[in-house]
């Protein structure tokens, strides 16, 4: 899942904890994305990336037709439901 694109330090943090044997730390991270991730999903993962990283600045464009394009109200909505989870906006 390219959700990498959006939280490579809590991924490169997941991985240090892993490698370092702090699996408890680990499990906690891996928890947090799990979050995100659901979040992602559930309003269609590849649209859902592509409007995350334009709410961080990177204008990522639109999926192509006939891929999700979300209205004024699905954006907040995202926004709203990504932050919740943990998400830095």
């Amino acid at each position: 899942m390219p959700a990498y694109n959006l939280m490579t330090r809590r991924y490169c943090d997941l991985y240090a904890a892993f490698m370092a044997g702090e699996f408890q730390k680990a499990r906690l991270i891996q928890f947090g994305i799990n979050r995100i991730v659901t979040v992602l999903l559930r309003h269609g993962c590849i649209p859902a990336i592509k409007e995350a990283l334009t709410l961080k600045g990177f204008d990522a464009g639109h999926v192509a037709y006939p891929g999700k394009r979300f209205d004024a109200e699905e954006r907040r909505q995202l926004a709203e439901e990504l932050r919740a989870a943990g998400y830095e906006i």
